[in-house]
């Protein structure tokens, strides 16, 4: 029965999804970059490794967005689907 009820409510992608979906390309791309520019900068930090790794989750996936978001206004890089 849940299942279902899961199936009718989200049975089509939509908006949002449409357009997570399209930048997901352009992050996984970028987002090696920049999560490794991110450790290298928290290295001289006197933390334990967990909590530099969940500084730099946190701190490194609205930049890995706001790059792909961006990169993708570039005409070339649009047209890529």
């Amino acid at each position: 029965m849940a299942l279902t009820r899961f199936r009718s409510r989200c049975e089509g992608q939509g908006r949002r999804l449409r357009w997570l979906s399209r930048e997901n390309d352009a992050v996984c791309v970028i987002h090696a970059q920049v999560i490794v520019f991110i450790a290298l900068a928290l290295m001289p930090l006197d933390l334990p490794t967990l909590k530099k790794f969940v500084l730099s989750i946190a701190v490194g996936i609205p930049p890995c967005n706001v790059v792909a978001r961006s990169s993708r206004r570039i005409p070339i890089v649009a047209r890529v689907r």
